[in-house]
């Protein structure tokens, strides 16, 4: 599966996965590189690795942004990447004080490099 970045037109590859819940398998797409995938105003925007280090979401409104440094920190953190999810995940909390963004860098900072 292929997806596209809303910011530069690049391809995102991705990959299947199935996973098992409840005895039942489900097919999951992950990306192959970091990448976040978002909704506003009921569109599913979608930011590759490349634009978010070259800081291309800054055309965003403050809250998006403090979502997407959000979407990122999750991401790196399930990669094992563990300062880039720091680096982060301290973004969005200094964007938006959002009680959810504060308690995913509390959980970051106790987590040390394992990813939950």
């Amino acid at each position: 599966m292929k997806s596209i970045c809303e910011l530069c037109g690049g391809i995102i590859q991705h990959e299947s996965e199935i996973w098992t819940y409840e005895d039942q398998e489900i097919k999951i797409d992950m990306p192959d590189e970091v990448a976040c995938l978002i909704k506003i105003n009921g569109k599913s925007i979608e930011i590759c690795n490349s634009c978010y280090k070259k800081n291309k979401h800054d055309l965003f409104p403050v809250e998006i942004r403090a979502l997407i440094e959000h979407e990122f920190a999750l991401e790196f953190h399930q990669r094992g990447l563990h300062q880039s999810a720091l680096d982060a995940a301290e973004k969005a909390v200094s964007l938006a004080g959002d009680p959810i963004y504060k308690s995913t860098l509390n959980v970051l900072k106790n987590s040390g490099n394992q990813p939950q």
